[in-house]
């Protein structure tokens, strides 16, 4: 009995260090409630007519040893008589004719009775109790090691199945871990792209605001070019008269006038021209802008769309890892 509570106490500690509860242990039925006082009296009642069904054999020739074996056939664990049976069944065919107890041996009262052998029964109490006792302690080893022997096919069964359930829990965090690197990765990409793109967005802001301002400028000397035409046609007017008052002639008024016009239409075409540069670069960065905006948008949907494939796999994958632990507890329930 000690080598079996100590055998149970090693399987109860392998359960427990991979993981199991009491409330596990009790379904499987390694931890045994402690007994009810009806119980042992029940125990105490079959020992008592164990012990009153025995029958007390008489071994001549052996010292007159006395051996105890229950009446009761029904038994699947018989106790081992070994030789001293057979030294019984020897010298029983020697014995006279007579009547014969249950065992095969004499009656009490013939072997009283018989002075040829010279026999008197002794007290066989303390034997009776003795042999009740071994057969007793042998049916109790025989059924704690049949008990053993199913706890440890149980705890066998539950530790190969906790180990699968480790194995499948360890490939579901990896997978689980990946993917978790998988959208890390993408959300930082998707963070770089969103501030490349507020970048760009606000050197668009200020591109437009140059474009703005050069804008005004071309009112402003479109506005002065207006001013100035005025101011010469006014021009024009004053020599008519002076020409008129000066008796000049018309062709040195026109030659003179021409002049002037041509230096400051020169002079206007060449800071229109000046301008419409400064436009076109503006203009120019503008378009760039413009196509490194879309190329950024076109970017920024496909990683929304592995963004989506990503957390559609996550998904997936707690789907499988809940279904997981679901049929890790029923098939302990099955077990059960």
């Amino acid at each position: 009995m000690g080598k079996s509570s100590a055998s149970l106490g090693l399987a109860v500690g392998a359960g427990v260090s991979s993981g199991f509860d009491d409330s596990d242990f009790r379904k499987v039925g390694l931890i045994c409630k402690p007994e009810q006082p009806k119980q042992a009296v029940v125990e105490k009642k079959k020992k008592a007519t164990e012990h009153s069904n025995t029958e007390v054999c008489l071994v001549p020739g052996s010292g007159a040893r006395a051996m105890a074996a229950p009446k009761s056939a029904g038994h699947d664990e018989e106790p081992e008589l070994g030789a001293s049976s057979q030294i019984f069944e020897a010298e029983s065919r020697k014995l006279p004719s007579g009547r014969k107890g249950k065992n095969g041996g004499l009656e009490d009262s013939e072997i009283r009775n018989s002075p040829s052998n010279g026999l008197a029964l002794p007290d066989f109490e303390d034997d009776d109790t003795t042999q009740t006792k071994d057969s007793d302690a042998r049916k109790r080893k025989l059924k704690g090691s049949s008990k053993l022997k199913g706890m440890q096919n149980v705890v066998t069964r539950s530790n190969s199945s906790t180990r699968m359930g480790r194995k499948k829990r360890i490939k579901r965090t990896s997978r689980m871990l990946k993917l978790n690197m998988c959208l890390r990765s993408q959300t930082l990409r998707t963070a770089c792209i969103k501030k490349e793109d507020s970048k760009k967005l606000k050197q668009n802001k200020e591109l437009k605001e140059e474009a703005e301002r050069i804008r005004s400028e071309l009112q402003r000397i479109t506005d002065d070019k207006e001013q100035r035409a005025s101011q010469i046609q006014t021009l024009m007017d004053e020599n008519v008269r002076y020409k008129e008052c000066r008796g000049k002639t018309a062709a040195e008024l026109e030659h003179l006038s021409n002049k002037a016009t041509e230096e400051v239409y020169t002079s206007q075409a060449d800071a229109i021209k000046a301008l419409r540069q400064e436009l076109d670069f503006p203009h120019q960065k503008l378009k760039m802008a413009e196509a490194r905006i879309e190329e950024n948008e076109s970017k920024g949907d496909v990683y929304k769309g592995n963004l989506e494939e990503v957390q559609q796999r996550l998904l997936e994958a707690e789907v499988d890892f809940m279904e997981g632990i679901s049929g890790r507890k029923f098939e302990i329930n099955g077990e059960d």
